[in-house]
């Protein structure tokens, strides 16, 4: 009972996108409680995030690598490979939405645009970022625009997506297509997880 209450728990917090995999230490995981209630014991969750945001004058003065995204809403109708028509919330026109990937230590300058054909306000929000979604994502009207910048401080993948009108509508704009992810790759490569290894194409722990 206790195993299944812990794997439900678990696929509960990491659906919702609070849980950022690359931040936890597995080993501080435990189930414990002398009443066999379910407890999550010391998750040694990381604070800093994959972002932190810079403001428009210190990102101009950054020395590090600059990348540039800009994100283009746009509602259009996509025909599935079943015939079906569905109204879809796009960014750049893809469901998901293109998968953008940096170097630890990159400045990430994130332009978003609400096309000027679309009805819907958009905006869009970092999971991975340490700030709050609202009012620091905020609202973006049609026809209208904004820009943020981030230094890419922790290694690891984390979500992006729109959350429609300051969080209001957010689940109807992912749910038809507004969500993508961010690779944060580490400044020193990679060099796996403590404890596992791969033989002949096997994990081994």
């Amino acid at each position: 009972m206790k195993s299944t209450l812990a794997i439900f728990a678990l696929s509960a917090v990491l659906m919702s996108g609070l849980i950022l995999l690359p931040g936890i230490n597995m080993k501080s995981f435990a189930i414990s409680n002398d009443q066999g209630q379910l407890s999550l014991a010391n998750m040694n969750f990381r604070i800093g995030g994959s972002f932190q945001q810079v403001s428009s004058e210190e990102a101009a003065a950054s020395v590090a690598p600059v990348k540039n995204v800009t994100f283009v809403a746009i509602e259009k109708n996509i025909t599935l490979p079943s015939g079906q028509n569905v109204a879809a919330l796009t960014w750049n026109g893809t469901i998901p939405g293109p998968t953008v990937r940096v170097t630890q230590g990159d400045l990430l300058n994130v332009k978003i645009i609400n096309h000027p054909n679309n009805t819907l306000i958009h905006s869009l929000d970092h999971h991975a970022s340490t700030i709050s979604a609202v009012p620091n994502f905020g609202p973006i009207n049609v026809s209208d625009s904004k820009q943020y910048s981030f230094i890419a401080t922790q290694p690891g993948f984390f979500k992006y997506h729109c959350e429609g009108n300051a969080v209001l509508g957010m689940d109807q704009h992912v749910f038809q297509g507004m969500v993508g992810g961010v690779i944060v790759d580490p400044v020193d490569g990679y060099t796996g997880y403590e404890g596992v290894s791969v033989e002949n194409g096997t994990v081994m722990h």
